[in-house]
């Protein structure tokens, strides 16, 4: 399955623009506690023109409610051969992967597995004068440790209404009479008018209270005025941007908030309930 690849350039300043970049892959890798899915091959590819040094590290990783990402210290639960390796151009390397760690989970462990451009420079002879601009490349991946049989589940932990204020200022023009001399005059007078304007959205809680991650695909988010509501309105993929496609982590909780929906009854308590597409 394929995740968000988050590439990440830095700058260093030093005559012309050199073209250096590489690929990694596989950006995501499911893995068993034990036996042969606990040791994967990762291949890094300078597809630029000049020679590079690229390292590979493993962190632990977990998501906020708010979606902020939080990674850990690097992860001592895995051997990775070779940590940095030097590329020609055109050449490609393989790395080798293995988790050490538990054998024995009760639940998916998530880990960003990051292999990034060293800025090293191999040239013998460096620039007196000028600006060089060197790009250097992080890649982000991800890789699960996964138990037999770990399954999402979801479910919704509260919904509610909830109401943003922003106050609005307005230029308008007022029409006002004056007198000016021994005659009276209509005028085009300035003024600022301050408006309240209210955007209620609806805040909810998902909860996956199951042992494996899953993102947030093919999704129906139920809406009912109570429990035995026959006539619930339901919302899809395209009724849900911002959630769908989000990730949710073993025994995490996301918080999301979305424009209220037109059909929303006006007042009183609203119940949720979500439901995902079996993947095939």
């Amino acid at each position: 399955m394929l995740k968000k690849i988050s590439i990440l350039f830095s700058l260093i300043i030093t005559c012309a623009t050199v073209a250096q970049a590489f690929n990694f892959e596989p950006i995501t890798q499911d893995y068993t506690p034990t036996g042969k899915g606990a040791n994967h091959i990762f291949r890094i590819s300078n597809t630029g023109d000049e020679k590079i040094a690229v390292k590979v590290s493993v962190r632990p990783r977990s998501i906020e409610p708010d979606g902020t990402e939080i990674q850990g210290d690097e992860s001592g639960f895995f051997i990775i051969y070779p940590r940095q390796s030097i590329l020609d151009p055109g050449e490609s390397r393989s790395v080798r992967v293995k988790w050490t760690g538990d054998a024995e989970l009760s639940s998916e462990l998530p880990f960003r597995v990051i292999a990034e451009q060293v800025p090293v420079s191999f040239n013998e002879i460096q620039p007196i004068e000028g600006g060089q601009i060197t790009l250097t490349y992080r890649y982000e991946g991800n890789i699960y440790i996964v138990p037999p049989g770990a399954k999402p589940k979801l479910s919704v932990k509260s919904i509610k209404r909830d109401i943003e204020t922003e106050v609005v200022t307005e230029t308008v023009f007022e029409t006002v009479i004056v007198t000016e001399g021994d005659q009276e005059v209509e005028k085009q007078v300035e003024k600022l008018v301050e408006t309240e304007k209210k955007t209620e959205y609806l805040l909810f809680e998902i909860e996956n209270t199951g042992n494996r991650h899953t993102l947030l695909n093919k999704i129906e988010l139920k809406l009912k005025r109570d429990e035995n509501d026959p006539q619930p309105i339901i919302l899809t993929d395209n009724n849900l941007k911002g959630v769908a496609g989000e990730n949710m982590l073993a025994g995490s909780v996301r918080i999301f908030r979305i424009p209220l929906p037109g059909e929303v009854w006006e007042d009183g308590p609203i119940y949720g309930s979500i439901k995902q597409a079996s993947a095939k």
